[in-house]
Formats: structure tokens, sequence, C-alpha cells
């Protein structure tokens, strides 16, 4: 019977072996960087997609609030429409400028001019598009910025529901 004594140690393998396998690793390793670096798309054709429905927001606040001076029976709802829309693209706005790195988030927020609608029917239209295009984008979207997109989609909803049956 062999005795488990007669087993020397560990084997070792020599030093410059050692720093073969670890210069291979950090270069597998900096090639797997450098392929990830490359896939993501930087050539400018990857729009944020709440850029669009910042903007979409804008338009409607504009547009509820130019109607105010036309529909003053509904003065009160026209003015909630347009402090919620604002805010909903001032959210947009912020959460696109943390996803691209800025510190503030005015170079998407734009003035727009009010659609020239009409009517409350029009706007209701306008609203459930708005609805729609955030219901939408909150599909393709996860964790927060599909909570946000899917909650403005949900407010949207709600103003037309409730502010403008």
């Amino acid at each position: 019977m062999q005795s488990l004594s007669s087993h020397t140690g560990p084997a070792t393998m020599p030093r410059r072996s050692v720093l073969r396998i670890a210069g291979a690793g950090l270069g597998l390793g900096l090639a797997g960087l450098t392929v990830a670096a490359c896939s993501s798309d930087d050539s400018g054709q990857s729009v944020d997609p709440l850029i669009a429905l910042s903007r979409s927001a804008r338009q409607d606040a504009a547009t509820a609030t130019a109607m105010v001076a036309k529909f003053p029976d509904r003065a009160t709802a026209l003015t909630q429409i347009g402090t919620e829309r604002t805010a909903h693209a001032d959210a947009f706005d912020t959460e696109i400028a943390r996803a691209a790195g800025a510190t503030t988030a005015s170079a998407t927020a734009t003035a727009v001019a009010p659609e020239p609608t009409t009517t409350l029917d029009q706007l209701r239209s306008t609203l459930r598009q708005s609805q729609r295009e955030a219901a939408g984008v909150a599909r393709t979207l996860s964790g927060y910025r599909a909570g946000l997109t899917g909650s403005v989609g949900a407010a949207c909803a709600a103003e037309v529901a409730v502010l403008l049956p």
C-alpha cells in the first residue's frame, strides 16, 4: 500500500508559462472589450426613443395651454393637462440627459408652437395618440425608463378620461 506521505506537494509551473497564460488571458479580455465597444452603435443612427416622446409632450402642453383662451369653461382641465405634459417632457429630458451622460437636460428641451387644434375632440385624439406612442415605447424598454414611459402613457389616458370626458 502506498503512503499518502510520498506526495511531494503541488506541481509547479515555470514563471514564464504563468506569465504567458496571464498575458494571453489579458489579451483575450481586452479583445473582448474592444469587440463590445465596437458593437455598440456610436454611429448616431440609434436615437433615444424618449426624444420623440418629449417633443410630443411639449407639443401637447403648448396646445392645451393655447386652448385655454378658446375654451374658458375648460380652463382648469386644460391648464392641468398643460402642466402635466410639461412635467412629462421635463422628466423625459432629464432621463435623456442622464442616459447621455449630460449634466443638464436643456439640449432636448425646446419651445414648440401649439398645434392649430380647434376642438377638444382633436386634443383628446392627440392625447390618445401620445398614450399609444408611450405604451409602444414602454414595451421596448426596461427598468426605470419603461416605468417612466408607461406612467406617462397612463397619465395621458387619465387626462382624456378624467379631465376631458
